[in-house]
């Protein structure tokens, strides 16, 4: 039986290559117990070009945690995204 996974941080980021696309003062990855991820956060810094470009994944700097980023909203400063399984 698959668990509800929480993962909070300061910094994350959003990278397109090894361009940064965004990055995350506070985030929040979320997996249901379905398998699927989310991620919700607050922009510090966004590349306007570089988030509409693909493919970006989101990862936690010094962690090696990886995610592909499936879809991706922004709303003033508050991003939020569905992501694909972890890398």
């Amino acid at each position: 039986m698959a668990h509800r996974v929480e993962i909070r941080g300061a910094d994350g980021e959003l990278r397109w290559g090894y361009q940064r696309a965004v990055a995350l003062r506070d985030f929040h990855v979320t997996r249901e117990p379905t398998g699927g991820w989310s991620l919700t956060g607050t922009i510090a810094h966004r590349d306007d070009y570089a988030v509409t470009q693909g493919p970006l994944v989101f990862c936690i700097p010094g962690r090696g945690w990886r995610w592909d980023v499936i879809t991706l909203q922004v709303a003033d400063s508050t991003l939020t995204a569905v992501l694909g399984p972890q890398m």
